[in-house]
């Protein structure tokens, strides 16, 4: 860490432990946006998880004073691991006493493989894809992982904790319902781009849509009647405000983009099918 950082961050670190009041809820920092959501609905009455990284600004080379500052006066860091959040990684190197506070989620929930990873490697965080969020399934699994450590933390509020699990957990099983309803009628065609969704979303909902190629890539079951690509699901661009409903708003946002794409395709196909047959009837 360069001097002139170190200094900044040692004034902010001051300054915030000065201004903490006596009886101070949790420090708890998260490093992305979606987990930051799982753990604000899992905090609901007790305090407000610390979001470290917005979405748009995951890439960033480094943290400045005020997120290093975070780190090093949180009483427990959530975060994916080195592989998604590589400038927390980055920044973790100069500070060993963080170590103990870490929970690194991708240590312990199913991870799907990189695309074009290499098989002989065994650097876990190198050949795994981090967004495990997509699967609710697989954020059921982080949300009970999350849990016992606030206990922990903060065993005074173990009730609400254990309250507020209960009800995250029936809400994102039913937010797993809701999605799989929504892309139910429809079937992949060749001419929707899904390149923009991640491989766990494809994983839990269009498995039976699509098939998975052995090095992890998702190739495309060839059912349509042109080459051509219809529609590209994006999602990038859409802004999903920090916070408890941010996960389910992101998830929910994928859905309605692959299903627009998914019935728009469809819809083209019909069209087309009608022209020829139209045509054929002509002739």
């Amino acid at each position: 860490m360069p001097h002139k950082q170190l200094l900044q961050t040692i004034i902010v670190v001051l300054a915030l432990t000065f201004f903490q009041p006596a009886i101070a809820e949790p420090k708890v920092v998260v490093g992305n946006a979606p987990v930051h959501s799982l753990v604000s609905a899992l905090m609901e009455g007790v305090g407000k998880p610390k979001l470290l990284i917005d979405s748009a600004a995951v890439s960033n080379t480094e943290l400045n004073p005020f997120q290093l500052a975070d780190l090093l006066t949180a009483d427990m860091v959530v975060w994916a691991g080195a592989g998604y959040e590589s400038v927390v990684d980055k920044a973790l190197t100069g500070m060993p006493q963080l170590e103990n506070k870490l929970l690194t989620l991708s240590n312990y929930v199913p991870l799907l493989p990189r695309e074009g990873y290499d098989p002989l490697s065994s650097a876990r965080q190198a050949n795994r894809d981090l967004r495990f969020w997509s699967d609710p399934k697989l954020a059921v699994m982080a949300v009970r992982l999350i849990t016992p450590r606030l206990v922990r933390l903060d065993p005074d509020n173990t009730e609400r904790y254990l309250d507020n699990e209960i009800e995250l957990l029936a809400k994102i099983k039913s937010l797993g319902k809701e999605v799989a309803q929504l892309l139910e009628p429809y079937t992949f065609t060749a001419a929707v781009d899904l390149n923009a969704v991640d491989p766990y979303f494809k994983n839990r909902f269009l498995a039976n849509k699509l098939y998975l190629h052995a090095e992890g890539s998702f190739k495309k079951v060839a059912n349509s009647i042109t080459g051509k690509t219809a529609c590209t699901v994006s999602i990038g661009n859409t802004r999903i405000l920090p916070g408890s409903s941010h996960y389910f708003e992101m998830l929910r946002t994928t859905a309605r983009s692959v299903t627009s794409c998914m019935r728009g395709s469809h819809d083209s196909i019909k069209t087309t099918k009608a022209i020829n047959h139209s045509s054929h009837m002509g002739g």
